[in-house]
């Protein structure tokens, strides 16, 4: 039997802008990779870069 907790949150309106903008930069960095990895895919290239080395390197670019 699995239980399930349900919670409901009433965050500030700061929160809400932290979460949300946690929540598009999540975002942007997925996208980014995901075409990083697509056009890699279109051109062949066996050849990437670990997953971990690609996030660091184009979360300093998403960031800023």
């Amino acid at each position: 039997m699995r239980i399930t907790y349900k919670y409901r949150l009433y965050p500030s309106r700061e929160q809400r802008k932290a979460i949300h903008f946690t929540i598009e930069r999540c975002r942007l960095l997925y996208n980014r990779l995901l075409d990083e990895r697509i056009h890699a895919y279109s051109l062949d290239c066996m050849n990437m870069l670990p997953i971990s080395a690609r996030i660091t390197r184009i979360s300093c670019l998403v960031i800023s």
